[in-house]
């Protein structure tokens, strides 16, 4: 077969470019003055894609001063800045903390109770506490929590607590320190007045009698005595705190 070669490099064309076309290859059509965008002048001025309103291209971002097309005031970055939706921050109105969305007072939790206060009477209170104390509790376990841990979390021991406190003005008597995490310290170990109300209630089974234990423990003046207390913190508390011969058993 007859092949064609390009007149300036001698690479092989096909039969159409050297018959019909210039008879070079590709490279060497676009070469100098056989590119038909030689001339420079030709995408000059208004020959050039660019060209709008004889101004050229200054245009600059508002914000950042980035060079920028014609078409836009903002780069991307800025662009996105701007469009972005701020956050909506809503603040409680008493005490200027963020809260979310939802509330409709306008208030967070803390101050909606104390603005909005739930008010009881003494003996709905009553009945409230008797309707889930033992099996009536949504907690009851089978009778499973100790005498110990019942009596400890009496409305009664809680008083005693907060009534120590308050003759102490919330300072520790061991370090001085003021406020944080405060602990009532009984000087008669509360083991020694746990044992002392068994023996003296002795006809009753503390495992099988633990609501009558309870109750008679809640007008057990040995228990509630305010003068047995002492206002400490929790590290100086941590240190009277002793292990008996029998490990289940913690002196407080």
């Amino acid at each position: 077969m007859k092949t064609y070669n390009c007149k300036d490099c001698d690479k092989k064309i096909c039969r159409q470019t050297a018959n019909y076309g210039s008879g070079k290859c590709h490279s060497c059509a676009i070469l100098g003055n056989n590119n038909p965008n030689f001339d420079n002048h030709k995408l000059a001025g208004r020959n050039n894609p660019n060209f709008k309103n004889d101004k050229t291209n200054n245009n600059k971002c508002i914000s950042c001063d980035q060079k920028i097309s014609f078409h836009a005031k903002r780069c991307p970055k800025c662009c996105y800045i701007a469009l972005r939706k701020p956050e909506k921050i809503i603040l409680c109105k008493r005490c200027l903390k963020r809260i979310s969305r939802g509330s409709k007072t306008e208030l967070c939790r803390k101050c909606h109770d104390i603005v909005y206060p739930k008010k009881y009477s003494e003996e709905t209170k009553q009945k409230m506490r008797e309707n889930f104390r033992g099996k009536k509790s949504h907690f009851y376990k089978d009778g499973r929590t100790s005498l110990v841990i019942l009596i400890r979390n009496l409305l009664e021991s809680k008083q005693w607590r907060n009534e120590v406190f308050k003759r102490d003005n919330y300072i520790c008597q061991e370090c001085g320190q003021y406020g944080g995490q405060l602990e009532a310290h009984h000087q008669k170990e509360f083991h020694i007045i746990f044992a002392e109300f068994l023996k003296e209630y002795d006809q009753f089974s503390p495992i099988d009698d633990k609501e009558t234990l309870v109750r008679l423990a809640m007008k057990y003046k040995s228990f509630w005595d305010i003068n047995n207390g002492i206002t400490m913190c929790r590290k100086c508390h941590d240190l009277t705190k002793r292990r008996t011969n029998d490990s289940s058993n913690y002196v407080f």
